[in-house]
C-alpha cells in the first residue's frame, strides 16, 4: 500500500518533500529531519546499550536456573504416602517452568527493542519492520508480567480463575495485594512502573494492537515509539530482577497442591508421549500441509491490503461525510486487519525458510538454528504469526459493532459474537445474516478452536513445544501453521461478506458523489 510521508518521522515538522514509501518495504531513518537524525543516533545507541546490558544478565540468570535444578532433593525426603507429594511436584516444576517462560518472554522482548532500533536505521525488505518487533515486544512484556504474577499467585496460594483469561493481571493485582506479595522487591517495583505510567503505556499499546489501530495506521511518531522501546527496556529489567528474586523464594516453601488442584488450574502439562499414536496422528497432520498454502494466503494478503486502500479511497471521497455505519472508519479498520495478516503471512513464509535451512543444515533440533539473536528460530515466527491472527479476530469483532451497532468496547471476538447471539430475540434476524452466520460457524471450526488455545497457551500458560522431543515439536509447530493457514482464509471469508453487506452503501455513496448539488 503506497503512502505518502510530508512530515518528519520524528517531529513532525514539514519535510521539504514529499516522499512515497511501500508498507514493510522501506527505512523509517530515511524520512527523518537533519535535528532529528542527530537526537535519534544518540537515542539508538541508548536503547541499543540498554538492551544489550540486560541481555548480559542471561549467563547469570541461567546458571542460576541450572543450580535450582540440580539442587531439587527436597521431594526425595518426603513421606512417599503423602497425599500431596505427587500434586506439591508437579506444581513446584510447573512454577519453575512459568519462571522460564517469564526469561524467556523478557529476553525476547528486549532483543526486539534492539531489532526496532536496527530496522528503523536499516530495514531489510526481505525481512520485517520495526514496527514488527516493537509490537512483538509490547505483547511479550505484558505476557512476561502475567506469567510471573501468575507465579507469585501459586505461591502465596491466592485464588485462581479456572479460565485463564479472567486471571488478568488487574485482578490478579487485587488479589495479590492481601497477601505477603506486597513484602516483594517486585511488588515495589510493579507499582513503580504502573504510578510512572512505564507498565500502564505498555498495556495501552498491547490493547490498541489487539482490538483497535495498529502503530502503523495510529499516526504515532518515532519519537513516540522510541520512548516506548525505553519503557518496555525498563520493564525489561524488572522482570529480570523478579526472576531472580522469584527463584530464592521458591528455595524457600514449596506450595502444597493436590493432583486435582493442578488438573483444574491447568498445572499439569498433557503432552501425548505415545510414539506409536503420535507417529500416527504425524502422519495425519504432515498429509494436510501443502507449503504452496503460505505462497497463497501472502499473495492474497497483499491483494487485499490493495483492496481494502481503494475502498477506503472511494468512501473518503463521498460528499457523505457522516454515515451509519461509519464507512470511513470501516474500512479503515479493513486496511488495519490486512496488514496484519500480511504480517502472519509474511512470518509463516520466513518460518518455513528457516525451517527448511535447519533441515539442511542437519540439526538434530530444529530449534537450535536461529537468525539475529539466539531463540530467534522458526518457531518464534510461528507465534508471531499466531498472535497477528488472534488479534485480527479482536479487530474484526470491533467492525462488526460499528456495523451492526453494538457498543461493547475492547472486548474479544467471541465476546461480541456472542452477545449479539443473546439480544437477537426469539427470531434471530442478526444471526441469519451471511456475516455472523460465518463468524459463528467460524467460531465452530476445529481451526479456530487450535488457533484460540495456542494463544492461550502462549500468553497466559506455558508453551507445549518446550516440554516435548523434537521430532513431536515439529509436527506440533506444522498442527498450528495449518491452524493460522486455515484462519486466514476464513478471515478473508468474513471480509468478504462485511464487503458484500456494505455494497448497498457504496451505491448509495456513488449516487451522491455524481449528483450535482
Amino acid at each position: 500500500m503506497g503512502e505518502s510521508i510530508e512530515v518528519c518521522l520524528g517531529c513532525g515538522k514539514k519535510l521539504n518533500n514529499v516522499l512515497q514509501f511501500e508498507v514493510f518495504t522501506f527505512t523509517p531513518g530515511q524520512y527523518v529531519c537533519s535535528e532529528c537524525t542527530k537526537k535519534f543516533k544518540k537515542q539508538l545507541t541508548e536503547i541499543r546499550n540498554g538492551a544489550l546490558e540486560i541481555i548480559i544478565r542471561n549467563r547469570s540468570l541461567n546458571e542460576k536456573f541450572d543450580e535450582f535444578v540440580e539442587s531439587e532433593e527436597i521431594f526425595d525426603h518426603l513421606d512417599t504416602h503423602s497425599f500431596y507429594l505427587h500434586g506439591s511436584h508437579q506444581a513446584r516444576e510447573y512454577m519453575f517452568s512459568l519462571l522460564e517462560e517469564v526469561h524467556r518472554f523478557a529476553y525476547h522482548a528486549t532483543f526486539e527493542c534492539h531489532l526496532f532500533c536496527d530496522m528503523f536505521e536499516n530495514a531489510d525488505p526481505m525481512f520485517f519492520s520495526d514496527r514488527y518487533f516493537l509490537t512483538n515486544s509490547v505483547i511479550k512484556t505484558i505476557g512476561a508480567w502475567e506469567k510471573l504474577l501468575r507465579f507469585h499467585c501459586l505461591y502465596f496460594e491466592v485464588q485462581l480463575d479456572r479460565d485463564p483469561k479472567n486471571n488478568s493481571l488487574s485482578r490478579l493485582q487485587k488479589k495479590m495485594n492481601k497477601t505477603e506479595f506486597k513484602q516483594t522487591n517486585l511488588y515495589s517495583e510493579y507499582i513503580r512502573l504502573k504510578s510512572n505510567n512505564s507498565f500502564g503505556e505498555i498495556d495501552k499499546a498491547r490493547k490498541n494492537n489487539d482490538h483497535n489501530v495498529s502503530y502503523h495506521l495510529e499516526g504515532k511518531n518515532f519519537l513516540e515509539l522510541s520512548e516506548l522501546a525505553e519503557m518496555i527496556l525498563e520493564n525489561t529489567s524488572a522482570l529480570y530482577n523478579g526472576i531472580d528474586e522469584a527463584l530464592e523464594l521458591l528455595t524457600k516453601r514449596t506450595r502444597l497442591a493436590t493432583r486435582k488442584f493442578n488438573n483444574d488450574f491447568g498445572l499439569v502439562n498433557k503432552i501425548e508421549e505415545n510414539d506409536k499414536i503420535f507417529k500416527k496422528k504425524a502422519l495425519k497432520i504432515k498429509s494436510k500441509f501443502n507449503l504452496e498454502d503460505i505462497s497463497q494466503i501472502n499473495q492474497l494478503s497483499v491483494d487485499y491490503i490493495s483492496w481494502a486502500s481503494n475502498r477506503l479511497d472511494e468512501v473518503s471521497s463521498w460528499k457523505i461525510r457522516y454515515s451509519h455505519p461509519p464507512m470511513i472508519s470501516i474500512y479503515y479498520r479493513l486496511i488495519d486487519v490486512a496488514v496484519r495478516v500480511h504480517e502472519s503471512a509474511r512470518s509463516l513464509g520466513y518460518s518455513a525458510e528457516l525451517f527448511e535451512q535447519a533441515v539442511n543444515l542437519n540439526y538434530a533440533d530444529l530449534d537450535k538454528h536461529w537468525v539475529n539473536f539466539d531463540g530467534m528460530n522458526y518457531r518464534y515466527f510461528i507465534h508471531s504469526a499466531l498472535l497477528r491472527i488472534y488479534g485480527v479476530y479482536d479487530k474484526l469483532g470491533m467492525i462488526i459493532q460499528d456495523l451492526f451497532e453494538v457498543e461493547l468496547g475492547n472486548v474479544t471476538f467471541e465476546a461480541v459474537i456472542e452477545q449479539i447471539r443473546v439480544t437477537d430475540g426469539d427470531d434471530r434476524f442478526l444471526n441469519s445474516l451471511p456475516p455472523l452466520k460465518l463468524c459463528n460457524r467460524i467460531l465452530s471450526t476445529v481451526a479456530y478452536k487450535k488457533l484460540y488455545d495456542s494463544r492461550q497457551d502462549f500468553f497466559h500458560l506455558l508453551i507445549l513445544q518446550d516440554f516435548m522431543k523434537p521430532q513431536y515439536k515439529e509436527v506440533i509447530d506444522t498442527e498450528l501453521i495449518i491452524a493460522i493457514i486455515e484462519n486466514c482464509k476464513m478471515i478473508y471469508q468474513l471480509i468478504d461478506s462485511l464487503d458484500i453487506a456494505l455494497v448497498h452503501f457504496h451505491q448509495i455513496g456513488t449516487y451522491h458523489q455524481n449528483t450535482k448539488i
